[in-house]
């Protein structure tokens, strides 16, 4: 990625709504109290995978996902969840290409019913309350997002079409900076989103706040960082991720 953001990124929405220091006093009042509530159906469907759709690689009547190796915490997460969330037995299937497949047929079946239409393409729609889109954005978040400054964070997609409604929904939370990176002419395709999130978000982000770094963790477990080329790219990304959040600092400030 460029470190000229002004240049790089292909779409940038910035609004900025005056905020009366009463106001944030009662706002900061409202979230020390405030309870976050997960709608189990939102979250998974927001952890789903949909790698050129979501029919592509999972078996819509039985399948509840597939994970790669790096994502083994993630399984078992989400297998937990499922058992404690519904109630019923679940399948963790390791397969000899190193991915592991979690079937839960009824479940399953019910989502992608629901959720999803003949093409794998997500219905928006489903999701009414913002609780319910909150809970949506945790799973996407949980999965393949990462946690930039305080405020700042970003959600990564690959050949997805789930990132058609990503926008939206942050919109729709009251999201009021976002910045947006594709790659649309490279295969794979790569969307990213960058955004100051809200109070409400960052109280959901947090529930799973240990999961995530476990994840993350786990992710860069699988790098052998004994490498000297490893070495001289991580540094090399390293400086690259400090000049991206330099400037989309700027551009939110």
């Amino acid at each position: 990625m460029k470190t000229n953001l002004l240049i790089s990124f292909l779409f940038f929405a910035f609004f900025v709504n005056p905020v009366t220091s009463q106001n944030l006093k009662k706002n900061e009042l409202e979230m020390t109290n405030y309870r976050v509530h997960i709608f189990p159906d939102a979250f998974l469907v927001g952890s789903f995978s949909d790698y050129l759709g979501r029919f592509y690689y999972i078996e819509k009547e039985t399948q509840i996902d597939r994970y790669s190796s790096k994502e083994k915490s993630l399984a078992k997460y989400i297998s937990f969840f499922i058992t404690n969330n519904y109630k019923v037995k679940n399948e963790l299937v390791f397969k000899d290409d190193n991915n592991i497949e979690l079937y839960v047929p009824n479940l399953a079946k019910r989502l992608h019913t629901n959720f999803y239409n003949g093409d794998g393409q997500i219905i928006y729609e489903k999701f009414v309350t913002d609780e319910e889109k909150l809970s949506f954005l945790l799973g996407v978040y949980y999965r393949y997002g990462e946690q930039l400054t305080d405020e700042i964070y970003q959600i990564k997609l690959v050949n997805s079409p789930k990132q058609k409604v990503i926008y939206e929904l942050l919109k729709d939370l009251g999201c009021e900076k976002i910045v947006f990176d594709s790659t649309q002419d490279k295969l794979p395709q790569t969307f990213t989103f960058y955004f100051v999130a809200t109070p409400k978000m960052i109280k959901y982000f947090d529930h799973l706040k240990q999961e995530k770094a476990q994840l993350t963790f786990e992710t860069m477990s699988f790098i052998d960082d004994t490498n000297k080329d490893f070495e001289n790219t991580s540094k090399k990304n390293q400086k690259v991720k400090k000049e991206l959040i330099k400037n989309l600092e700027a551009l939110f400030n």
